[in-house]
């Protein structure tokens, strides 16, 4: 006499999303490959800001929003340039690294900005 055990195709299915789940878990799905810069994350949802306004006064809203952003970050790219070039009495290495850092914060800001205008500028001239 032959027996013969009944395929449970469930279980199988369910173990296999456990062990994918538990693989997902190993590797660290909250490592850097699976992860979105801070800037692109902003490039993105700017761009679904643009795409979304459909009436006139949301895109004019959307306007006045990239426009005043744009012109905080470069007054804060001004900021941070002029504590570049502030002495603190720190010793000659620390102020230089001081100085790198604050340079690439007032770059960063720079691209940004530069990205909030050409977004503006790609808006409708009605809404301006």
């Amino acid at each position: 006499m032959q027996v013969s055990f009944p395929i449970r195709f469930d279980l199988i299915f369910f173990r296999r999303i456990v062990s994918f789940v538990s693989l997902l878990f190993v590797l660290g799905i909250d490592s850097p490959v699976f992860s979105v810069s801070e800037e692109e994350e902003e490039r993105l949802l700017e761009k679904a800001l643009v795409e979304s306004a459909v009436t006139v006064a949301q895109k004019q809203a959307v306007g006045n929003y990239l426009k005043a952003t744009a012109i905080a970050k470069r007054n804060r790219a001004n900021e941070l340039r002029e504590l570049a070039k502030l002495s603190r009495g720190e010793k000659f290495l620390q102020a230089q690294v001081r100085k790198e850092r604050l340079n690439k914060m007032a770059e960063s800001l720079e691209r940004q900005a530069d990205r909030h205008e050409a977004a503006f500028k790609g808006l409708p001239a009605e809404t301006r």
